[in-house]
């Protein structure tokens, strides 16, 4: 009797974890706190930046290497937790859109002709950077370069989490105020990942149909292709929700 009983709960047992198993397919996980939207947020922004580092853009840090990590981290002069937050600080406060509202300010006050006469007097390299910068302010105006900031302070968050300068919770707390970058300034993930192609165009120095662009608008294109339908990395919902915190940690007690 007692071997039957072992035998039957032996097979409970098994049946359990095949059921576990079964649940369990096709799942991803996200590394975030399923508590809160934040992760997903800092997951979405920073995917175009986290593959090209090679790493998985639905996953919160994107297992990433640690020599790429380090790599990532040394290229932007960071190396504690201190020189992180002050980047993720200028990311929120000033950023690639500080110069960028400067210079559409300046261009914008001219009239056709006088800015013309303007450009004339500038190299080649001058003249296509300024007129990069119009074509931006002419789709986005004061949105321009927006997505840019957003995107590369996501991504620090998780380069800042994969280095072990923030905690997992940390990371995804800070989330927070670059997702408020960007809520109420886009209604869909189409209309910010094209800002934040426009941007880049402008921060990275890219004309209108060169290699880099192509290679990058390609590389955005299979992302969103890609996408899974059950469980979208790009889910427009975002832009209709309302941020959820994580509990125990916010973002104002760590950004300096």
């Amino acid at each position: 009797m007692t071997k039957k009983r072992g035998l039957r709960a032996a097979q409970l047992l098994a049946l359990t974890l095949v059921l576990l198993l079964l649940c369990a397919c096709g799942k991803v996980d996200h590394n975030e706190d399923e508590s809160s939207n934040l992760g997903h947020w800092g997951r979405a922004l920073a995917s175009l930046s986290m593959q090209t580092l090679g790493g998985n853009p639905v996953v919160f840090g994107g297992d990433l290497a640690e020599d790429t990590v380090a790599s990532a981290l040394e290229i932007r002069d960071i190396e504690t937790r201190d020189q992180l937050l002050e980047a993720v600080s200028f990311r929120l406060e000033h950023g690639a859109r500080e110069d960028y509202h400067f210079d559409a300010d300046v261009l914008t006050a001219y009239d056709e002709q006088e800015l013309e006469a303007a450009l004339s007097e500038l190299d080649e390299t001058q003249q296509a950077h300024y007129r990069r910068v119009l074509a931006v302010a002419e789709r986005w105006g004061e949105d321009g370069l927006l997505a840019v900031d957003a995107a590369e302070a996501a991504l620090l968050l998780q380069l800042g989490y994969d280095a072990g300068l923030l905690t997992h919770e940390e990371a995804q707390a800070l989330v927070e105020p670059v997702a408020q970058m960007v809520l109420g300034h886009f209604t869909s993930w189409e209309e910010l990942l094209q800002n934040l192609l426009d941007g880049r165009c402008v921060t990275d120095g890219l004309d209108e149909g060169s290699e880099a662009l192509q290679a990058m608008t390609e590389r955005l294109d299979a992302l969103r292709e890609g996408d899974d339908d059950k469980d979208p990395l790009f889910d427009d919902a975002l832009f209709s929700e309302q941020l959820v915190p994580l509990e125990g940690v916010s973002a104002s007690s760590l950004l300096p």
